[in-house]
């Protein structure tokens, strides 16, 4: 599966219309720009869907920002444990 990226973690955000996910790595794709998603579960099933990326910032022993990506229109028990995920630039080339 090129391209597709696990899932670390998987939550809701109450105020944003969709479910953020964290993703293994990091990536150079554009924080302001609308991105399209492809959702791949354990089960071989796949969603596409629209994703806007965002920082978001860990405070354990040291802070760092880890990578994550807003898919709208999908709830929390879409995306079941073992999911993965290929995040496109205008559904084009991916990268990550």
């Amino acid at each position: 599966m090129t391209g597709f990226r696990e899932i670390k973690e998987v939550f809701s955000i109450l105020s944003r219309p969709g479910t953020m996910v964290v993703v293994v790595g990091t990536s150079d794709l554009p924080v302001s720009r609308k991105l399209t998603a492809i959702l791949c579960r354990p089960d071989g099933s796949r969603t596409e869907t629209v994703a806007y990326k965002d920082w978001l910032l860990r405070r354990a022993l040291a802070v760092h920002e880890i990578e994550g990506f807003l898919l709208v229109g999908l709830e929390k028990s879409d995306i079941p444990d073992g999911s993965s995920v290929e995040i496109r630039i205008d559904g084009m080339a991916s990268i990550g």
